[in-house]
């Protein structure tokens, strides 16, 4: 998907993208919280400008 997606995103592009939002966290080596927000993309297009 993110091979495909690299051709289709960039600057000043509208793009739907759907899929879903993973968060999760860890402590890292300094001992502090780091959280994560992933998006995981299921389908990806581009659309116009309004």
């Amino acid at each position: 998907m993110a091979e495909i997606s690299e051709d289709l995103v960039s600057k000043g592009k509208c793009v739907s993208i759907e899929g879903k939002q993973n968060y999760r966290n860890y402590i890292n080596k300094e001992e502090k919280t780091v959280y994560v927000t992933e998006i995981v993309a299921y389908k990806v297009s581009e659309v116009e400008k309004s």
